[in-house]
């Protein structure tokens, strides 16, 4: 039984959130919020006004949601700490090598493959290999078997696939160097994979890699803030297909396109989602939490609205329903087509609605999907020339295809298949199937097998919910095995050690012998 002391201290630690310390913070805040509005309206005198209004609009709100939210983050980040190890800082220098310092063209490339940006990613890049390599010379982790089982075997696969490219690729220095790149990449899921041995020793890496992606949409909107113009993309200024709002969330430094945004706000809503309505089991667990996960889901679901990226929605919402379906939330699930139904019965809020999916987009490039089938097309025509070898992982989509069409500044044909096959043909393809397929059908049987640890439940749930947003983005853009991959390598990896665990737990000699 609980004594009154502990009772009261507790009911006192609540209250002591609005004491005077923290009115006269809030108080600053608000000052600060004033004071930046007023910066950002001068600086942004030559621009338009609606993007004065925009600021005026987000930066208070912002702050307001910065003071709740920040001592929840600070909270979580103590949790956290404890749990940090050597592989989540090395894990975390393969995301910070995976950002994007500058935008470069096929003119660029040719003449400085490797300036001083470039250098600065292959160093990270370096130190990871190396210490792997290390690790196995002096026999501190013999991680280099669980390069080749199960799906992570499959990644490796499609690894080996992308080296031998190099021997026909249209660019072989910049295919060999991509493909050893995402083999650093695998290597070091493969390596935290075997040093793992349950899902719950896993979950800390799963919530270590959604806090860097979490940071990276902190800084767009920190770069967007700072640098509004180039921030919030006007229509107008270097793009014509804005859409509805005339404004389109990126980052400015480091760069992050309108697309990605909204692959991370959308993921990190589906996550704040699970963790805001977890399973049954898991309620009471979590409710310490919910102040900390409403933030983030309007944090994210904010970024999502303001990327005005229609792939990123279409996969939010399939992602949703995934997830509803899961919770068997049958209810919602019904209600959701019946109330769209309702609102669309008018022939003016469908027009609306019609306008912000074109984004200001002819009726013949809203058919293209804003120029992608003819993209797709022409690397097919390319594919059909060299339709058993390709022409190169990671090559061949930028410098024979998009070069082709005369797009010189465009990193790839903006679909992991199309890139894949005209990469490595089927080789290539075939492998990054299976680990796709292969990821939903273990982490579907795994939640709802009987008898699971509510938290390993937990976990499973948030991982399909958002294996459903990459899934539908792996049609549009590129998830899978560009550098660095993480959002989806750490739920290959998962999916593999929810595998690996059962496979253990039905082998009572291995059981034993892992103790």
């Amino acid at each position: 039984m609980t004594s009154p002391a502990i009772v009261y201290r507790s009911r006192a630690k609540q209250r002591s959130f609005f004491h005077v310390p923290s009115i006269l913070l809030f108080a600053f805040f608000v000052c600060i919020g004033v004071a930046a509005t007023t910066l950002f309206a001068k600086l942004s005198a030559r621009h338009s006004a609606f993007l004065v209004f925009i600021l005026l609009l987000l930066v208070p709100p912002s702050l307001l949601l910065a003071f709740v939210g920040v001592p929840a983050v600070l909270a979580k980040a103590r949790s956290m700490k404890s749990q940090l190890t050597m592989w989540h800082g090395l894990w975390a220098l393969l995301f910070i090598s995976g950002l994007v310092l500058r935008i470069r063209d096929v003119q660029d490339i040719n003449q400085s493959p490797a300036d001083s940006a470039a250098a600065f990613r292959i160093v990270l890049v370096s130190i990871v290999g190396f210490t792997l390599v290390g690790m196995l010379g002096l026999r501190r982790h013999a991680w280099f078997g669980s390069l080749f089982g199960g799906l992570v075997g499959f990644m490796t696969v499609y690894c080996v696939a992308s080296l031998i490219s190099t021997i026909w690729s249209v660019y072989p220095s910049w295919t060999l160097y991509k493909s050893i790149e995402y083999l650093v990449d695998v290597s070091m899921l493969a390596a935290f994979v075997a040093l793992v041995r349950s899902a719950e020793d896993y979950k800390s890496f799963f919530d270590w890699t959604w806090t860097l992606y979490g940071l990276l949409l902190g800084a767009v909107w920190l770069s967007a803030m700072i640098v509004p113009s180039e921030g919030f993309m006007r229509e107008g200024h270097l793009r014509q297909d804005i859409g509805t709002l005339s404004i389109q969330l990126e980052g400015v430094f480091p760069k992050l396109a309108a697309n990605r945004v909204g692959d991370l706000g959308a993921l990190l809503t589906i996550l704040a989602l699970c963790r805001l309505f977890p399973i049954p089991s898991m309620r009471a667990r979590l409710k310490s939490d919910r102040i900390w996960y409403f933030c983030l889901f309007l944090f994210a679901a904010a970024s999502l609205f303001l990327s005005q990226t229609r792939s990123a929605l279409a996969a939010f919402l399939f992602g949703f329903v995934v997830w509803l379906v899961l919770c068997r939330r049958w209810k919602t699930l019904v209600a959701l087509p019946v109330l769209a139904s309702t609102i669309l019965v008018s022939e003016h809020v469908r027009d609306k609605v019609w306008d912000a999916l074109h984004r200001g987009q002819s009726n013949s490039e809203f058919d293209s999907i804003s120029g992608r089938l003819d993209w797709w097309t022409f690397a097919w025509h390319k594919l059909m020339q060299h339709p058993w070898t390709g022409l190169g992982a990671y090559a061949g989509g930028r410098f024979a295809v998009m070069s082709g069409l005369g797009d010189t500044s465009t990193s790839s044909v903006h679909s992991d298949y199309v890139e894949i096959l005209v990469g490595t043909s089927i080789w290539g393809l075939l492998p990054i199937a299976i680990v796709l397929i292969g990821s939903w059908w273990i982490l579907a049987r795994y939640y709802h097998k009987p008898g699971v640890n509510p938290e390993n439940r937990q976990l499973a749930l948030e991982a399909i919910a958002m294996l459903g947003v990459l899934s539908v983005r792996t049609f549009f853009s590129d998830i899978m095995t560009f550098h660095a991959a993480l959002m989806f390598l750490v739920i290959v990896g998962l999916a593999e050690v929810l595998r690996r665990q059962q496979k253990l737990s039905r082998s009572p000699a291995l059981s034993n012998h892992f103790g």
